[in-house]
């Protein structure tokens, strides 16, 4: 019986039996260095959106809750004026317009804004970050609105007023007294404002 040889395994070339190693082990370094970096500006650029528009809506929020609280406030001193004006009830013989509290400054000093005085322990010209009156001598509250009025006499038994309540924009502490509180346009860069217009008639007894 002839036996019969066996075929000689194939051989693969030496860089053959090398080459899927080789692709192993490039597979199992990870990502390049250059990924990494596009990864990392990608994640910085979503990152500075997303702060930018939390500082927006933090500044829109702060805006929005000054422009409340002042207009509230300028509601406010216009009911006071109203108040003011029931003590106003004749101008014959005499005018009694020098009985009220705040409308008589028309007469003194029209047409420009004023600081209305202070009642104490009952009404201010300045308020705190929430919009109540600074009254008492020993508050240590902030000042962070400022209620101005002028006044116009458009007929002998009419009087306009206008109420301006202001801040500091940048939530500072603001000077009601300031010389730059009195000039006739507001500095609006600096300064936000709400303001309100009422007549305020005579009220004559019958």
């Amino acid at each position: 019986m002839r036996s019969r040889a066996l075929p000689a395994p194939r051989c693969l070339p030496r860089e053959g039996r090398e080459r899927p190693r080789a692709a192993r082990a490039r597979g199992a370094l990870g990502y390049t260095m250059i990924e990494v970096m596009m990864a990392l500006a990608l994640l910085a650029v979503g990152a500075s959106g997303v702060i930018a528009m939390q500082k927006a809506t933090v500044v829109g929020n702060a805006s929005a809750k000054s422009i409340a609280t002042g207009t509230a406030l300028a509601e406010r001193w216009a009911e006071r004026l109203r108040l003011d004006a029931m003590v106003w009830n004749t101008t014959t013989p005499l005018d009694d317009l020098a009985e009220t509290r705040w409308l008589k400054t028309v007469v003194a000093s029209p047409n420009v804004w004023n600081l209305p005085p202070s009642t104490p322990a009952a009404v201010a010209p300045e308020a705190d970050p929430i919009g109540a009156d600074i009254v008492a001598a020993n508050d240590s509250s902030v000042t962070a609105y400022c209620t101005h009025l002028s006044f116009r006499q458009i007929t002998p038994k009419l009087i306009g007023a206008v109420v301006r309540v202001t801040w500091r924009r940048d939530n500072s502490i603001i000077d009601c007294a300031a010389p730059e509180m009195f000039v006739p346009e507001t500095d609006l860069g600096r300064y936000g404002a709400v303001y309100v217009t009422i007549g305020l008639m005579i009220q004559e007894r019958p």
